[in-house]
C-alpha cells in the first residue's frame, strides 16, 4: 500500500470505530449519518450545528441553555478529538512504539489529569494501568477536584481502560493528543528511570515471551 492509501485506510477505520462507539452510547442513525458526513468538514462549532440538527435542537440559539449549548459543543469536540486519535495511533501502530506524548495546550478550564499529563509529556505503554488510576507524581501533585463521587479521574469516561485510554485521552471534552513516538525522542533520563521500574521489567518479561 502506498502512504496515502495506508492513511486512507487509517481514516476509514478510525471512522468505523468512532460511529460504533456512538452506537454503544446510544446515538440514533440520523446522527451517526451526521458524524460520518461532517467528521473532517469545517470547525467544532459548525459540526455542532450538524449534530444538534439530528438531535432536533438549535444550537445556535440554544445559548440560554447554558447546559445543553455545552453538552452539544463538547459531543462535537469529542467525536473530532477522537476520531484524530484513533486515526493517529492507527497510523502508528504498525511501527510498534510503545513511547507517547501528551500533547496540547493547557487552558484556564482544563482539569488535574490534563494538568499532570502534559507536565509528564512522555509515558511508556507499562504506565497506563497506573496512569488511569492516578497514581503518577505528576497528578498526585494536583491539588483540586482529581475524583468525581465514583472515584473516577475528574472528567475521565467512567469505561477508560488501558485499551481505549490512547483515544479517549483526558475524557469529556478533551482538547489533548497523544502521539505515539519511537524511544530516541524520548529523554535518556526518563528512559533509564522507567526502564529500572518493576513496572517496566513485567512489561517487558511479558511481552518478550509472547
Amino acid at each position: 500500500m502506498t502512504p496515502k492509501e495506508i492513511i486512507e485506510s487509517c481514516e476509514e477505520e478510525a471512522l468505523k470505530f468512532l460511529l460504533e462507539e456512538m452506537i454503544n452510547r446510544g446515538f440514533n442513525s440520523q446522527t451517526l449519518e451526521i458524524i460520518k458526513l461532517n467528521i473532517n468538514v469545517g470547525t467544532y462549532e459548525e459540526f455542532a450545528i450538524e449534530i444538534a440538527k439530528s438531535l432536533n435542537i438549535d444550537f445556535t440559539n440554544s445559548s440560554n441553555d447554558e447546559r445543553l449549548h455545552n453538552y452539544i459543543l463538547d459531543l462535537s469536540k469529542d467525536n473530532i478529538n477522537q476520531y484524530n486519535a484513533i486515526r493517529n495511533l492507527l497510523i502508528s501502530s504498525d511501527l510498534n512504539f510503545n513511547w507517547f506524548m501528551y500533547t496540547g495546550s493547557n487552558l484556564t478550564t482544563s482539569r488535574p489529569f490534563c494538568l499532570a499529563m502534559t507536565q509528564k509529556k512522555y509515558f511508556h505503554k507499562c504506565e497506563i494501568p497506573n496512569i488511569i488510576k492516578g497514581d503518577f507524581k505528576e497528578f498526585a501533585n494536583q491539588s483540586d477536584f482529581l475524583f468525581d463521587e465514583f472515584e473516577t479521574i475528574s472528567g475521565m469516561y467512567s469505561n477508560t481502560n488501558e485499551e481505549n485510554f490512547l483515544y479517549y485521552r483526558g475524557g469529556y471534552g478533551c482538547g489533548h493528543q497523544i502521539g505515539a513516538i519511537p524511544d530516541a525522542v524520548v529523554p535518556t533520563d526518563i528512559k533509564d528511570k522507567l526502564y529500572k521500574t518493576n513496572e517496566y521489567k513485567k512489561w517487558f518479561q511479558l511481552n518478550t515471551n509472547k
